[in-house]
Order: C-alpha cells, then structure tokens, then sequence
C-alpha cells in the first residue's frame, strides 16, 4: 500500500485526474485527488529536553520539501506529523513516541492491551529511488523515434503487399490463359491423333487394295494407283510433320506452364510470409501507439 501511494499522482482537479486516470490505464499507476481540507490543523511540534538528548530533532514531515498536495496526502495517509526522526533509537519508547525513523531503519513499537508488554518492529528503510524527469522524457522521445521508424516499415510492408497482390493476380490471370491455351492444344492434339488414326486405316486399306489390284490388273493400271498411293503417303507424312511440330509446341507450352506454377507457389509463399509480418507489425504498432500516448 506504500509503494502504491509514494508512486501515484496526485491531482488538484476531478477532470485532471479523470484525464490521468484514462490515459494512464495501461501503466497501472494510481491517481489520487487532492481536496484541501479546512478544519485539519497540524499539531505544535515542541522537543523537549528528553527528546533533545537523545538526538530527535525534527518531526518525519518537516525533513522534505514538496508541494503542499503532496504532503498533504503523506501526511493524511502515513500520519507522518505522528513520526519523529534522527539518528539515536534507543530509549525512545519510554517517552511515549512509537512510530521513529533512522537513515537506517524504521522503528515502530506497539502497547499489548492485556499486558501491557511493549513490542518493537524494525524495518529497514530502502534507499530513495527518484524518478528523474529528463529521464522519462528521453524514454518518451525515445519510444516516439520508435513508433515512427515502425510506421514507415508498416507502410512500408503495405505498400509491399500491394505490389505482391498486384503481381500475383498478373501471374494468376497469365497461368489462366496459359491453362486455357493447353487445353485448347491438347484438344488439337487429340483431333489430330484421331484424323493420323483414320488415315492410316485408309492407307492400310488402299495398299491391301492395292496387292489385290497387282493380281488382278496390268502394269499401268498399277502404276497409276501407284502414283495416287505415293501421292497420298506425301499428304500423310506433311500432315505428321505437321502433327510433330504442334506436339512439340504442346511440350513447350507444358514447360512453361510448370514453370510458372512453380513461380506462383513462390510468390503464394512470399505473399503469406508478407502477410503474416505485416501482421505482427500490425500488433506491434498498436501497442507502441498505446504505450506513445
């Protein structure tokens, strides 16, 4: 609970610490509200020779200075007007103080209420630790420094996924046409295999026809159906030279097509890890950009 007050801010205004208390969320550092209170009067503080010999010189909230709020609130909450301080603690008790700081130590005595046994607690005081100002302004200018280079690499990176997607459905749109014309060179292909199949059945047929024929009729009848036979086998052997030609064109267009398959897949994988960075960078931002607030 003393930590807690000694590391809060102390407010003079309710919209002030309604301000504090919203944009400090996220530090979990409280906000209290000062509200001066008339009738408080402090005691009279008077040494008197006892105390004098043994070293007290001073009450706990006249060894600091700080705004009136602020020891205000300790006072209030640590009833330090009620502390005394110095350097000797022995003997202390016997005059009646039961609350006595030392640099050292914080000595605190209690009465038990059936005995009347007293008891002592000694705490040891941990050294002052105070929260330097430039300090935190360096923090501040630091983070802001931060906030914005991670800005500038989230634009970045969007500007980046941009181009990827843009690209992509380039390498989309290209891959949809190099599909369309596959299919449509297979579909050639197939048309040719089946015509190739037709003519060679014909051809098959003309020179059976043409081994009866030798039986049957003279020497230039067969020479004439010879020459329409040779004729035909030319036609044929253009056409599959033909056939051979689109084929390989087939072949090529099927390297290509993988080829760029294989580019898509990369550039999926790249536009995943793009993504998932971007992401990470996404999260990163927002937190900076509460904590820059």
């Amino acid at each position: 609970m003393i930590k807690s007050q000694i590391k809060s801010f102390i407010t003079q205004d309710p919209d002030d610490r309604d301000f504090l208390v919203k944009n400090l969320r996220l530090f979990d550092v409280p906000v209290l509200n000062y509200v001066r209170n008339e009738d408080r009067h402090k005691e009279p503080f008077q040494i008197s020779e006892e105390m004098r010999k043994l070293g007290i010189s001073s009450r706990l909230d006249q060894v600091f200075d700080s705004p009136d709020a602020v020891k205000e609130v300790l006072t209030s909450q640590f009833a330090l007007e009620h502390s005394e301080t110095d350097q000797k603690a022995d003997e202390v008790s016997k005059l009646g103080i039961l609350d006595f700081w030392t640099p050292e130590n914080h000595y605190r005595w209690s009465v038990s209420r059936y005995g009347g046994h007293v008891s002592a607690i000694v705490e040891p005081v941990a050294r002052s630790r105070l929260l330097v100002c430039s300090t935190d302004t360096g923090e501040i200018e630091r983070l802001r420094s931060k906030k914005k280079e991670l800005e500038e690499i989230i634009d970045d990176l969007e500007e980046n996924f941009k181009s990827l997607q843009i690209e992509q459905r380039l390498l989309e749109d290209e891959a949809a046409k190099l599909h369309k014309q596959r299919e449509e060179i297979i579909n050639t292909v197939q048309l040719e295999k089946r015509k190739r199949r037709e003519m060679e059945n014909r051809v098959s047929q003309r020179k059976r026809k043409l081994e009866s024929m030798e039986k049957e009729d003279d020497l230039d009848t067969v020479m004439a159906k010879l020459i329409d036979q040779a004729a035909n086998l030319t036609f044929n052997v253009s056409y599959k030279r033909t056939f051979a030609e689109k084929h390989m064109t087939s072949i090529e267009f099927d390297a290509k097509i993988r080829e760029l398959e294989v580019g898509i897949k990369q550039q999926e994988r790249f536009a995943m890890q793009a993504s998932l960075h971007f992401e990470n960078y996404q999260d990163f931002r927002r937190y900076h950009l509460g904590v820059g607030v």
